[in-house]
Formats: C-alpha cells, structure tokens, sequence
C-alpha cells in the first residue's frame, strides 16, 4: 500500500495528468495540506483526482512519481529557454535600431576586427544565442542605450 492510498486519495496505480505552475506557493497539496506552486494533478486507478505538491510527489517514488519529478524539471528549461530567446530577440530589434552607433566601433576581439568585423556584428552574435552571456549582455546593452537615451533627451 502507498503513501497515498493511506491517505485516502484513492488506489494505486496511480497516473500523472498534468503539471500545473501556479507562479507562486497559492494551491494546496491534497496529501499533506501545506501550500503548493507546483500542482501535480493525479489520478488513482478508482478514478479519484488530487492535487499534489512536489515535495509529496518525491515521497512516492513510484514509476509515475519518477515521470512527474521528470516531467517538471524539462518544463522548467523550456520556460528558461524561452524566456531568454525572447529576451535575445528584442535585444536583436533594439541593435537593429539603434545599432548604427555600434556599426563605427570595432569588434572587441582583435582577429575579427583585422577582417572588418563591428561590435555591432559582436552583439549580434552574442544575443543571437540564448544562454547565460547573451542574457548578462542583452541587461547591459538595455542598460547602456537607456542612459544614452536619457542623455539625448536632457
């Protein structure tokens, strides 16, 4: 018998139906009672659904458990990713707007500025790329033309 099949949420085997991010801890786990954001919600085999915090799902790690605990961990990097490319993305817009200023300086690497490479060209292809480099450069390129836009307009 599982951990909760005594806690009365039905009988095993026990089947994941989807993840739920609430965005913060506002749910509540039918297991255990505390507050929840992520809501594993579950079916039993005599078709009672509940609702399951991350922390009771890993306190049954029955082969369902596994997928769920699986399941969440790849949602999160695809959210990751997604927030990160689009912030690559406007970042690209904002140096193709503003990047002629960025077009007169040379490339911050002296083998490609000897081939005629700008730093505009640099900042494409760091942004260009959803990673750790391209979201550190695209808050300091943001950063940069709101000041150089506040000196304009003072």
């Amino acid at each position: 018998m599982t951990n909760f099949e005594q806690a009365g949420l039905g009988k095993s085997p026990f089947h994941l139906l989807g993840i739920n991010d609430l965005g913060r801890a506002s749910g509540t786990c039918s297991y255990c009672g505390h507050p929840i954001r992520y809501e594993y919600r579950i079916l039993s085999a005599d078709g009672r659904k509940s609702t399951i915090g991350s922390e009771c799902i890993r306190s049954d790690w029955q082969p369902w458990a596994r997928e769920a605990i699986s399941s969440l961990a790849t949602m999160k990097r695809a959210a990751k990713r997604r927030r990160l490319r689009d912030r690559a993305a406007v970042a690209c817009q904002i140096v193709e707007k503003y990047g002629q200023r960025y077009a007169t300086q040379p490339h911050p690497n002296e083998y490609f500025a000897s081939q005629g490479r700008t730093y505009r060209d640099y900042l494409l292809y760091i942004l260009g790329r959803p990673n750790f480099y391209a979201d550190t450069t695209i808050s300091a390129l943001v950063a940069m033309i709101e000041r150089e836009t506040i000196e304009v307009r003072q």
